[in-house]
């Protein structure tokens, strides 16, 4: 089984579902949603092959991180795997639509390096 899309470090106990991961031979991407999650996440990834991490900004929050694009861009050269970025055009997310546009290109751009 693959989750190419897990928030491992939002549960309640990230280490156990860690571990059941590993146990159970699942392979997972554990995105982060802002740059701030990337070296506790990563952590969680430690030692275990079928758990990788991707750095993320997740357009939901970008309204209120958007500031935190220059540790995105800083973290990039450790990051294999980039996840969670893209348009949120919801009806909860649109206002911040031309922010969330300017940090997807930042992200483009960086990830090209």
């Amino acid at each position: 089984m693959i989750d190419v899309h897990c928030h491992l470090d939002l549960y309640p106990d990230p280490g156990a579902v860690a571990r059941e991961v590993v146990k159970n031979g699942v392979f997972v991407v554990s995105v982060t949603t802002t740059p701030a999650a990337w070296s506790g996440t990563k952590k969680l990834a430690a030692g275990h092959e079928s758990i990788v991490t991707a750095l993320g900004m997740h357009p939901q929050l970008v309204a209120t991180r958007a500031k935190d694009m220059e540790q995105f861009e800083g973290l990039i050269p450790q990051a294999s795997w980039l996840g969670e970025v893209g348009l949120d055009g919801s009806p909860e997310s649109c206002e911040s639509l031309p922010q969330q546009t300017d940090v997807f290109r930042r992200v483009l751009r960086a990830s090209e390096r």
